[in-house]
């Protein structure tokens, strides 16, 4: 969906190294995905489910939306997070 809502507002070589940002972006938060768990580890699990459950219907909502390239391209870094 990132892409196709990208793909409309630029190029396709803007689309392809947006896409490269978004994966690379994905990577880091694989990676850093440990540290998280320990630091929420204390918190109920059902509170920190809940929030990102909210967080993540946003930025898709914003995605969707597309309003311009740069709220959509930082919404979808954060997204892929």
């Amino acid at each position: 969906m990132f892409v196709d809502m990208i793909s409309l507002l630029v190029s396709e070589n803007t689309v392809v190294l947006s896409q490269n940002y978004i994966l690379g972006m994905s990577c880091l938060g694989f990676v850093l995905y440990p540290l998280y768990n320990r630091y929420f580890k204390g918190l109920s699990r059902r509170i920190c489910i809940g929030i990102s459950a909210i967080i993540i219907v946003a930025l898709i909502t914003i995605i969707y939306l597309h309003p311009t390239y740069l709220i959509t391209f930082i919404t979808g870094l954060i997204l892929f997070f």
